[in-house]
Protein backbone atom coordinates (compact mmCIF):
# COMPACT_ATOMS: atom_id res chain seq x y z
CA UNK A 1 0.00 0.00 0.00
CA UNK A 2 2.88 2.39 0.83
CA UNK A 3 4.46 1.76 -2.56
CA UNK A 4 1.18 2.57 -4.33
CA UNK A 5 0.77 5.85 -2.40
CA UNK A 6 4.41 6.83 -3.20
CA UNK A 7 3.87 6.08 -6.88
CA UNK A 8 0.63 8.07 -6.87
CA UNK A 9 2.25 11.06 -5.10
CA UNK A 10 5.27 10.93 -7.43
CA UNK A 11 2.94 10.83 -10.44
CA UNK A 12 0.94 13.80 -9.14
CA UNK A 13 4.15 15.73 -8.50
CA UNK A 14 5.39 15.07 -12.05
CA UNK A 15 2.00 15.94 -13.49
CA UNK A 16 1.89 19.26 -11.60
CA UNK A 17 5.45 20.14 -12.72
CA UNK A 18 4.56 19.29 -16.31
CA UNK A 19 1.34 21.31 -16.17
CA UNK A 20 3.15 24.33 -14.74
CA UNK A 21 5.55 24.35 -17.69
CA UNK A 22 2.69 23.93 -20.17
CA UNK A 23 0.72 26.72 -18.55
CA UNK A 24 3.63 29.14 -19.05
CA UNK A 25 3.83 28.21 -22.74
CA UNK A 26 0.08 28.60 -23.16
CA UNK A 27 0.12 31.94 -21.35
CA UNK A 28 2.99 33.14 -23.56
CA UNK A 29 1.10 32.23 -26.74
CA UNK A 30 -2.16 33.72 -25.54
CA UNK A 31 -0.41 36.95 -24.57
CA UNK A 32 0.68 37.32 -28.21
CA UNK A 33 -2.83 36.50 -29.34
CA UNK A 34 -4.27 39.06 -26.93
CA UNK A 35 -2.40 41.72 -28.91
CA UNK A 36 -4.53 40.86 -31.93
CA UNK A 37 -7.40 43.22 -32.76
CA UNK A 38 -7.23 45.20 -29.52
CA UNK A 39 -8.71 48.67 -29.93
CA UNK A 40 -5.63 50.37 -28.52
CA UNK A 41 -4.47 52.06 -31.72
CA UNK A 42 -5.92 55.06 -33.52
CA UNK A 43 -5.11 55.97 -37.13
CA UNK A 44 -5.66 59.55 -38.29
CA UNK A 45 -5.36 60.83 -41.87
CA UNK A 46 -4.98 64.56 -42.56
CA UNK A 47 -4.58 65.91 -46.09
CA UNK A 48 -2.67 69.13 -46.73
CA UNK A 49 -5.57 70.23 -48.98
CA UNK A 50 -9.11 68.96 -49.51
CA UNK A 51 -9.80 70.99 -52.67
CA UNK A 52 -7.55 70.13 -55.60
CA UNK A 53 -7.42 71.16 -59.21
CA UNK A 54 -7.17 68.36 -61.78
CA UNK A 55 -3.53 67.19 -61.94
CA UNK A 56 -2.59 68.87 -58.65
CA UNK A 57 -1.07 66.74 -55.90
CA UNK A 58 -1.09 67.18 -52.16
CA UNK A 59 0.77 65.83 -49.14
CA UNK A 60 -1.18 63.58 -46.81
CA UNK A 61 -0.17 62.89 -43.22
CA UNK A 62 -0.86 59.65 -41.31
CA UNK A 63 -0.55 59.29 -37.55
CA UNK A 64 -0.76 55.96 -35.67
CA UNK A 65 -1.24 56.57 -31.93
CA UNK A 66 -1.22 54.17 -28.99
CA UNK A 67 -4.38 55.16 -27.08
CA UNK A 68 -4.26 52.15 -24.77
CA UNK A 69 -2.88 51.77 -21.28
CA UNK A 70 0.17 49.64 -22.17
CA UNK A 71 3.15 49.84 -24.50
CA UNK A 72 2.71 48.00 -27.79
CA UNK A 73 5.15 46.69 -30.37
CA UNK A 74 3.89 47.73 -33.81
CA UNK A 75 5.16 47.63 -37.37
CA UNK A 76 6.80 50.85 -38.51
CA UNK A 77 4.76 53.03 -40.87
CA UNK A 78 5.63 52.02 -44.44
CA UNK A 79 3.30 52.33 -47.46
CA UNK A 80 2.10 49.03 -48.97
CA UNK A 81 3.68 47.16 -46.04
CA UNK A 82 1.91 48.35 -42.89
CA UNK A 83 -0.67 50.69 -44.39
CA UNK A 84 -2.71 51.25 -47.53
CA UNK A 85 -4.33 54.45 -48.76
CA UNK A 86 -7.61 54.63 -50.63
CA UNK A 87 -9.29 57.32 -52.71
CA UNK A 88 -12.87 56.06 -53.26
CA UNK A 89 -14.97 57.89 -55.85
CA UNK A 90 -18.35 59.00 -54.52
CA UNK A 91 -19.79 58.97 -58.07
CA UNK A 92 -19.46 55.20 -58.62
CA UNK A 93 -17.84 53.84 -55.42
CA UNK A 94 -14.70 52.79 -57.37
CA UNK A 95 -11.12 53.25 -56.23
CA UNK A 96 -8.87 55.78 -57.96
CA UNK A 97 -6.22 54.13 -60.15
CA UNK A 98 -2.85 53.60 -58.45
CA UNK A 99 -0.03 54.18 -60.95
CA UNK A 100 3.16 53.80 -58.85
CA UNK A 101 5.00 50.46 -58.71
CA UNK A 102 3.76 47.87 -56.24
CA UNK A 103 6.61 46.81 -53.97
CA UNK A 104 7.91 43.30 -53.38
CA UNK A 105 9.50 42.62 -50.01
CA UNK A 106 11.16 39.87 -47.98
CA UNK A 107 9.72 38.72 -44.65
CA UNK A 108 9.98 41.40 -41.96
CA UNK A 109 12.45 41.12 -39.06
CA UNK A 110 12.70 42.71 -35.58
CA UNK A 111 14.22 45.87 -37.09
CA UNK A 112 10.81 46.67 -38.56
CA UNK A 113 9.12 46.74 -35.13
CA UNK A 114 8.82 49.89 -33.01
CA UNK A 115 7.64 50.18 -29.42
CA UNK A 116 4.83 52.67 -28.90
CA UNK A 117 4.31 53.74 -25.30
CA UNK A 118 0.93 55.06 -24.19
CA UNK A 119 0.23 58.34 -26.00
CA UNK A 120 3.14 57.98 -28.45
CA UNK A 121 2.68 58.07 -32.22
CA UNK A 122 4.31 57.02 -35.47
CA UNK A 123 3.94 59.34 -38.46
CA UNK A 124 4.16 59.01 -42.21
CA UNK A 125 3.74 61.56 -45.00
CA UNK A 126 3.12 60.71 -48.64
CA UNK A 127 2.15 62.51 -51.82
CA UNK A 128 -1.08 61.87 -53.72
CA UNK A 129 0.83 61.72 -57.03
CA UNK A 130 0.51 57.90 -57.20
CA UNK A 131 -3.26 58.13 -57.74
CA UNK A 132 -5.11 59.33 -60.83
CA UNK A 133 -7.67 61.74 -59.43
CA UNK A 134 -10.09 62.74 -62.17
CA UNK A 135 -12.54 65.58 -61.48
CA UNK A 136 -15.06 64.59 -58.84
CA UNK A 137 -15.35 63.81 -55.15
CA UNK A 138 -13.36 61.15 -53.32
CA UNK A 139 -13.40 59.76 -49.82
CA UNK A 140 -9.79 59.53 -48.61
CA UNK A 141 -9.00 56.90 -45.97
CA UNK A 142 -6.25 54.56 -44.80
CA UNK A 143 -5.93 51.14 -43.20
CA UNK A 144 -3.03 50.16 -40.92
CA UNK A 145 -2.60 46.36 -40.97
CA UNK A 146 -0.28 43.69 -39.63
CA UNK A 147 -0.27 39.91 -39.84
CA UNK A 148 1.79 36.86 -38.95
CA UNK A 149 4.14 34.89 -41.19
CA UNK A 150 7.10 37.24 -40.71
CA UNK A 151 10.57 36.68 -39.19
CA UNK A 152 9.78 38.83 -36.17
CA UNK A 153 10.54 37.14 -32.85
CA UNK A 154 9.12 39.90 -30.61
CA UNK A 155 5.41 39.83 -29.80
CA UNK A 156 3.65 42.59 -31.73
CA UNK A 157 0.15 43.96 -32.28
CA UNK A 158 -1.75 42.16 -35.06
CA UNK A 159 -4.90 43.25 -36.83
CA UNK A 160 -6.11 46.30 -38.69
CA UNK A 161 -7.18 49.83 -37.82
CA UNK A 162 -9.17 52.05 -40.16
CA UNK A 163 -8.63 55.78 -40.24
CA UNK A 164 -11.12 58.60 -40.37
CA UNK A 165 -12.48 59.53 -43.82
CA UNK A 166 -11.87 62.90 -45.47
CA UNK A 167 -13.75 64.32 -48.46
CA UNK A 168 -11.43 65.38 -51.31
CA UNK A 169 -12.84 67.45 -54.18
CA UNK A 170 -11.02 67.58 -57.52
CA UNK A 171 -12.07 70.44 -59.81
CA UNK A 172 -12.03 70.23 -63.62
CA UNK A 173 -9.99 73.36 -64.32
CA UNK A 174 -9.23 72.41 -67.93
CA UNK A 175 -12.87 72.87 -68.89
CA UNK A 176 -13.56 75.34 -66.08
CA UNK A 177 -16.30 73.08 -64.69
CA UNK A 178 -17.11 72.80 -61.01
CA UNK A 179 -18.27 69.35 -59.92
CA UNK A 180 -21.51 69.48 -57.88
CA UNK A 181 -21.19 67.97 -54.43
CA UNK A 182 -22.63 64.52 -53.87
CA UNK A 183 -22.55 65.06 -50.11
CA UNK A 184 -24.64 68.23 -49.76
CA UNK A 185 -27.66 68.62 -52.06
CA UNK A 186 -27.71 71.85 -54.10
CA UNK A 187 -29.51 74.79 -52.55
CA UNK A 188 -32.71 75.95 -54.20
CA UNK A 189 -32.43 79.52 -55.51
CA UNK A 190 -35.36 81.89 -55.42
Amino acid sequence: MKILSYVLMYSLLLLSIFNTGCTDIIDGESSNQNLENTPELNLTIVPEKTDLEEGETSYIHLTLTNIGNYSLNVWKMEPQISYDISFRSLADNSSANYICPVISRPALTNEFVAELKTGESLNSTFNSNCWVLNPGEYMLSAVYHTAGGERISKPYWRGEVRSNEVLIEVQDTKNNITTPSLIDPPQMRS
